[in-house]
């Protein structure tokens, strides 16, 4: 059996280093024992959501069938985005000791689509983004995804490169998370078991 992981890049600031981060973390985990699984990059920059939910009621509510679900077009296209993949690993940056709206927002505007998949999440900032992790983590849990406690957490130093691309000092310490990653993307794997 094979799964599709989306990989969600969930900041949308300009300039970032986000897709940088993701890329590669899919770069390592493509180097690991990743039989059965395919990774896929989706950047929420590509998915302008509104910030307001005009469909009335609660999305938990919703029922799902193959057509359009939701009043708004935007909303419509992410929901049969997210309902194409088994499971997701979060990449984001933390911002004030919390995890950016975008991707709040992006949960928020679903929650069928969500339930019951696989979720893993790393995070990075000066001081790697621990408190966004704790959080997300927690969110996801609301959201019914079974949400690995394990979690990869990237420092950017100085916390300025979090507004551009990482230099070769920085993404070398990132390397030295491998084992972090492996134990994390073990963890993550192991929850496709149970579904």
């Amino acid at each position: 059996m094979s799964f599709k992981v989306g990989i969600i890049i969930c900041s949308i600031r300009e300039p970032r280093v986000g897709p940088q981060v993701a890329q590669w973390l899919k770069g390592k985990l493509e180097g690991q024992a990743t039989s059965g699984f395919g990774l896929h990059l989706l950047d929420l920059k590509q998915y302008p959501l509104p910030l307001s939910y005009p469909e009335g009621g609660l999305p938990a509510h919703k029922t799902m069938t193959d057509g359009d679900d939701y009043r708004c077009p935007e909303t419509n296209v992410w929901s049969k985005e997210v309902r194409k993949y088994d499971g997701f690993v979060f990449v984001s940056p933390q911002y004030n000791w919390g995890y950016p709206a975008s991707i709040k927002n992006a949960l928020d505007q679903l929650f069928l689509e969500w339930t019951g998949k696989p979720g893993m999440v790393v995070t990075y900032g000066g001081r790697g983004g621990g408190k966004a992790g704790e959080q997300l983590i927690e969110v996801l849990k609301g959201l019914r995804m079974q949400a690995s406690e394990d979690r990869i957490e990237l420092n950017i130093s100085p916390p300025q490169t979090a507004l551009g691309p990482a230099d070769d000092a920085t993404i070398a310490k990132w390397e030295e998370k491998e084992e972090d990653v492996k134990k994390a993307w073990g963890a993550f794997t192991a929850l496709f078991g149970s579904k």
